[in-house]
């Protein structure tokens, strides 16, 4: 089964994949994903303005952030699975979104070209989990394929407003790689921080590009989204699975604010105190999530 959907959208009709159990799943329910975020976004960008987003997966916030910059912004949308770029580029283009300029690529440190295994598409799993470290390290022993690694720098978007990144535990060889950027435009960053093991390394290397971090922890389910519905998909709380405790059914991120900018703040951010702290660690969790439940059922992770 590799069956392509399409639902109404928040921003225009959606083509999913129907074998993604996590984001596949939530548009055929909702009609959008993640829609907290996108109130995110709305803060720091607006008509004309340059947004780039790294990670893009079918597009989801890609057409959101069409939305919000208009016809005469720019939308740098970076996606390396060959389905999801696919049908990211149909949901822009059908939409009429043609201010999106679409890259299959990896976005990373630098550019090179290496092979990455190939994903069984044919099977039921959470596409939006792609992690492209692991591809790449399972590509001598499985099918392969060669695809180009591209930095943020190369792309020649200087006049960024806005960056989103979420790239599964590859948040700092995109950070790296947008250096030059960063110092240049100042970018508001809105950067997925869910893996533990790599939180560390990037609360620093954001702080010492003169970034002001907040964690912010966004639902999945939106009780007002576009297709009124009320079913709860995924089970808010804590879970263990894959040797480490995740957050499941809200995301894990960091909004990172340029010292020396006066911009708003959304209500619902907590300031990041320390290097070492992590919503996922016990020991963080009373000040981080305090209304969160550990239970074990994992198998319904909703951001994978």
């Amino acid at each position: 089964m590799n069956q392509v959907c399409a639902v109404p959208g928040r921003y225009g009709t959606i083509a999913y994949w129907e074998n993604d159990c996590v984001i596949g799943r939530a548009v055929a329910t909702y009609g959008e994903w993640f829609e907290s975020e996108v109130d995110v976004f709305r803060l720091y960008c607006g008509l004309g303005d340059t947004v780039v987003d790294v990670g893009a997966n079918i597009g989801t916030h890609t057409m959101a952030l069409a939305s919000l910059v208009g016809p005469r912004g720019r939308v740098v949308s970076i996606e390396p699975q060959r389905p999801m770029f696919m049908l990211m580029c149909a949901n822009a283009i059908g939409n009429g979104y043609l201010q999106v300029e679409p890259f299959r690529a990896v976005a990373g440190k630098a550019c090179h070209r290496m092979n990455y295994a190939t994903v069984r598409y044919d099977e039921v799993s959470s596409f939006g989990g792609y992690d492209t470290n692991l591809m790449a390290a399972m590509a001598p022993g499985q099918v392969s394929e060669a695809l180009e690694t591209v930095s943020i720098d190369y792309l020649s978007c200087y006049k960024a407003k806005l960056i989103k990144i979420d790239v599964e535990g590859s948040e700092c060889n995109v950070i790296w790689g947008a250096e030059k950027t960063l110092k240049l435009a100042r970018p508001v960053l809105y950067v997925e921080n869910d893996r533990v093991e790599n939180s560390k390394e990037l609360i620093i290397a954001l702080r010492a590009l003169d970034y002001k971090l907040y964690w912010h922890f966004p639902a999945s389910y939106n009780p007002n989204n576009i297709a009124g519905s009320k079913e709860i998909i995924h089970r808010v709380g804590i879970v263990y699975a894959r040797g480490q405790y995740w957050l499941n059914g809200i995301g894990v991120s960091l909004l990172c604010l340029p010292n020396g900018k006066q911009l708003p703040l959304p209500p619902d951010v907590i300031e990041v105190a320390s290097d070492d702290e992590h919503p996922a660690l016990p020991q963080y969790r009373q000040r981080l999530v305090p209304y969160l439940e550990e239970f074990e059922d994992a198998t319904t992770d909703a951001r994978a």
